[in-house]
């Protein structure tokens, strides 16, 4: 017996050890096909999955400010310019009442100081006919003729108390010879410009002694302490810019500095261009021309963030069922390296380039 099993030792070990050794060969052959699998698994597509939310966004339209009363000076009569009170300079400021200009008043000064010279007599014969028929009305005629100078206004007409008195004015034509003066000053009021407010000139096109005809701009003026806001907006903005009372001014920096609404809106092709009234803050100093900005109403958008990287040409790729997609975006604004866009849908899978 012991014979026989040491005969047949050799083949058994070697039944077993062959069946070791495919044990061993199929074990490796897995080992060797599951590192193949883990290394081509470890081949990761950057990916993000897309989660919706909603921003509250704004947009700031840049416009100017400028004069809201604007006025051209010029005469009613033809002359030669003469300076005023102040300088002829872009930038000169002036007070309500100051004479700005004027024209040459020579030759109608002296018209006018012959026609009250002549009225002078006038009034001194009509005092020979007061002084017999209505002697207690003598008075008031002769301080009225004291006054009638040439380097004053015309004075009052004298108060008419009685019927016979105002008989003898009709009768030497005295109230329409007044009246015939009192015209020729009013002409002549005409050759001078008082400033109608206090404001700043805002441009000159005359000099000293430029000969003007009737109705020429000589100079260009605005009230100091009232302005407009001019903006050009697209349609969209504009019917947003409507439903508000109030619209927010800000300055360069984006702080308040104002309140006002549209006054008028002007369409230039596709776009309005509005004028709106413009209310400062106290405390805030405004020049003409100077940068000023509306903030539009905030809206809100649903969108979410992407990085830069996973967009080109305003289109992301998705990933669905193992497969490629190239889906259109809209970008709304940017933030450092990410962008906010709208047209995905909640757990959209977008890879990254």
């Amino acid at each position: 017996m012991k014979l026989i099993a040491i005969k047949n030792f050799p083949q058994s070990f070697f039944v077993c050890a062959y069946s070791a050794f495919l044990l061993v060969s199929c074990n490796s052959a897995s080992e060797k096909e599951e590192s193949n699998l883990k290394d081509k698994t470890e081949v990761i597509i950057p990916r993000i999955s897309v989660k919706n939310i909603t921003l509250n966004n704004s947009a700031v339209i840049d416009g100017e400010i400028v004069y809201s009363v604007v006025k051209d000076v010029s005469f009613s009569k033809s002359g030669k310019l003469e300076i005023g009170d102040i300088q002829l300079l872009v930038g000169t400021h002036f007070k309500f009442n100051e004479l700005l200009v004027k024209l040459n008043i020579e030759e109608a000064f002296k018209e006018l100081a012959q026609s009250k010279l002549s009225f002078s007599k006038n009034i001194q014969s009509f005092e020979e006919q007061i002084e017999k028929k209505v002697p207690s009305e003598l008075n008031k005629w002769k301080n009225f003729e004291a006054d009638l100078t040439p380097s004053k206004r015309l004075p009052e007409f004298p108060t008419i108390y009685t019927e016979l008195e105002k008989a003898l004015i009709i009768e030497d034509d005295i109230y329409i010879l007044f009246s015939k003066i009192k015209n020729q000053e009013s002409e002549i009021e005409q050759y001078f410009y008082l400033a109608p407010f206090d404001g700043i000139i805002t441009g000159v096109f005359k000099k000293k002694n430029a000969l003007i005809e009737r109705n020429q701009t000589v100079i260009k003026i605005a009230k100091n302490d009232v302005f407009n806001a001019e903006f050009v907006v697209s349609k969209t903005d504009y019917e947003a810019l409507k439903k508000p009372v109030n619209i927010d001014f800000l300055d360069k920096y984006n702080h308040l500095i104002g309140l006002g609404k549209i006054k008028k809106a002007v369409e230039l092709n596709s776009d309005m261009k509005l004028i709106c009234s413009f209310q400062k803050i106290n405390g805030k100093e405004i020049v003409n021309k100077q940068l000023i900005r509306i903030s539009l109403p905030i809206s809100k958008t649903k969108g979410c963030y992407l990085p830069k990287e996973a967009i080109l040409s305003n289109q992301v790729i998705m990933l669905k069922n193992g497969k490629k997609n190239k889906i259109p975006i809209s970008i709304i604004n940017a933030k450092d390296d990410l962008v906010f866009v709208t047209g995905l849908k909640d757990g959209m899978i977008v890879l990254l380039r």
